[in-house]
């Protein structure tokens, strides 16, 4: 639940600097779309642990071997900074948004393109 209230008051303060004519608030906003990016990978790698959670206490009901919270975490939280990370590094390289009218600033990371799969396929 933590997750989902983050993502949305970062997607409600990226949509609010983007709408600004200021050029510091659109590149806040453009370093916040990695933070968005990242928000989202957390949520749909939570809703992976709570589904490995259930499994185990289903299937694994009787078994001394369980996995410990810190697993979870790290699948939660470490895992998705990791693809953020990956996609954002990449993105930012070797992304070409120079002519780009469509794209406030130059931002890269608002710009949809091939790159986004690093992303996406997880």
């Amino acid at each position: 639940m933590f997750t989902y209230m983050l993502l949305d008051v970062t997607w409600i303060l990226t949509a609010r600097l983007q709408s600004s004519q200021n050029y510091v608030a659109s590149r806040i906003a453009c370093y916040l779309t990695i933070i968005l990016t990242y928000l989202m990978g957390t949520n749909f790698f939570w809703m992976f642990v709570e589904g490995l959670y259930l499994f185990i206490l289903v299937v694994k009901t009787f078994s001394v071997d369980n996995i410990k919270i810190y697993i979870y975490a790290v699948i939660g939280w470490v895992l998705p900074a990791l693809i953020a990370a990956t996609w954002a590094g990449v993105k930012g390289h070797f992304s070409n948004t120079i002519d780009d009218i469509l794209v406030p600033q130059g931002c890269p990371w608002q710009k949809r393109d091939y790159y986004d799969y690093i992303f996406i396929s997880p």
